[in-house]
């Protein structure tokens, strides 16, 4: 989307923000009778595609300024030394973009770690339901189990905290990066 001439990027582009803007409750019902037909219910295959649908947009939309600012001349330099596409996108574009990639990863994952709606929907089985969706069996109809809600919230934020501690350079790199040109 950034560097390819493709025919209708800007529609696609739009296309992209309007997916953005849609509520995931509106794709529960069609994942759910596709994963159904395809026999994916209750397996880690249907959690991670309708994850990755809900967080393509969003990487793509955030991604495509990185790639932008990265100057073509170095594609051309690269041309002429001999390289060919892949190589060069692999070896010079993708580590320049390497704090955006980070950031939008780490974005991705902690959308797909709070998410309750498609673990909720597309698993009954209790071996694949992610940690998060477990906060849910402490509140009752008649009280809420507080101590044990609040202990495994604190497990479930964990690996958050961590990644966050451990990747806060990046993160910080990634997003002053990628806001100006």
């Amino acid at each position: 989307m950034a560097r390819l001439d493709i025919k209708g990027k800007g529609p696609i582009i739009g296309i992209m923000l309007v997916t953005q803007m849609l509520p995931s409750i509106m794709l529960a019902l069609p994942f759910f009778l596709l994963f159904s037909a395809l026999g994916l219910l209750n397996s880690f295959p249907a959690l991670i595609l309708a994850n990755t649908t809900t967080a393509m947009p969003f990487a793509i939309l955030v991604l495509r300024p990185f790639f932008m600012s990265i100057p073509k001349g170095l594609e051309e330099a690269a041309a002429i030394d001999g390289s060919n596409r892949f190589f060069t996108f692999v070896r010079i574009i993708l580590p320049l973009a390497k704090p955006g990639l980070l950031t939008v990863g780490l974005f991705a994952f902690l959308f797909a770690w709070g998410d309750l709606l498609f673990a909720l929907i597309l698993t009954t089985d209790e071996s694949i339901r992610p940690l998060t969706l477990y906060l849910f069996t402490f509140i009752g109809q008649y009280g809420t189990d507080w101590n044990s809600l609040m202990a495994v919230s604190f497990v479930a934020v964990i690996p958050i905290i961590l990644i966050f501690i451990f990747f806060q350079k990046h993160i910080v790199e990634g997003i002053a990066s990628g806001s100006m040109k």
